[in-house]
């Protein structure tokens, strides 16, 4: 198969400076301080690359490729167009423990260039571009064997942004949180973490008329002159959450016999703070 042909010159022009780059990215200043200051990383953080890339041979003279690793393994993803169709490769990596100042790792990897399956075996590291920047240069080098061409040599070049996630999962309280925040005002300006205890009776009393405006437009058609009484018995406020416990009663006239129907019971009412003021979560009812 056919490829457009690589332009050697520029090829040795960016490994010339990712090598140059790297050279001067090493720390040479000497450290005198005493204290020392220890950063633990979580052990859920996933590290991402996405950036783009050259190589050979020629199905991924110009790429775009992902990463992500995990502890000591990682998996790349890599994808280019050329004149012979779409290549699109899936590589697993093994970071190495070699006693060297940057990352190594061995890689193996299958892949599509146009109708031809590619399978792939190499060696890269990855080059800091700066000991302040969120870029890193990836070189790799190796074999590949390409259906319909047989076994070539590998040699790739990527400069990618690295960036952390942390997968750690999240807490029930941090989930509450969260949904506590949807529940927001849009004119929400100034949250506070400190709720305010005096909000909450209006809270309720709000839930309970949004309740029966609810109720009677979904029953008007069968009920009428409906009449109600709410008394509260016990507030508790505990953080961001709250409860309130209430006796109810009330009666409707049923519209088809003129019948009158009464009911009481309790309601239990749940509450968390938003910021700005009390959201009802869930409520439960006894009759």
């Amino acid at each position: 198969m056919t490829y457009p042909k690589p332009i050697n010159s520029l090829f040795l022009m960016v490994f010339l400076a990712i090598f140059t780059s790297f050279g001067l990215s090493q720390d040479t200043t000497q450290d005198t301080s005493t204290d020392t200051t220890v950063i633990s990383d979580s052990p859920y953080l996933v590290i991402n690359e996405i950036g783009v890339g050259a190589g050979y041979p020629l199905y991924q003279v110009y790429h775009l490729h992902y990463a992500f690793q995990k502890d000591v393994f990682g998996v790349a993803f890599r994808g280019s167009y050329t004149g012979e169709g779409l290549f699109l490769s899936l590589a697993g990596r093994y970071y190495t423990p070699l006693p060297i100042p940057v990352p190594t790792f061995v890689s193996a990897g299958v892949g599509i260039a146009g109708s031809n399956p590619t399978i792939s075996a190499t060696f890269g590291l990855h080059a800091p571009l700066g000991l302040d920047s969120n870029f890193r240069a990836t070189l790799e080098a190796g074999v590949a064997y390409v259906g319909g061409t047989g076994i070539q040599p590998v040699a790739t070049l990527g400069v990618g942004y690295v960036f952390y996630v942390d997968t750690a999962p999240i807490s029930e309280e941090e989930k509450r949180r969260r949904e506590l925040e949807k529940l927001r005002a849009f004119n929400c300006t100034e949250p506070t973490d400190v709720p305010d205890a005096t909000q909450l009776e209006d809270a309720f009393d709000k839930a309970v008329e949004d309740f029966l405006e609810k109720a009677r437009a979904q029953y008007a058609e069968t009920y009428s002159n409906l009449s109600y009484d709410v008394d509260i018995k016990e507030q508790t406020v505990n953080g961001i959450e709250a409860t309130i416990k209430a006796n109810v009663s009330g009666s409707v006239t049923v519209k088809a016999t003129g019948n009158k129907e009464s009911a009481r019971g309790t309601i239990t009412a749940y509450f968390g703070w938003n910021g700005c003021s009390w959201s009802l979560l869930k409520y439960d009812t006894e009759f």
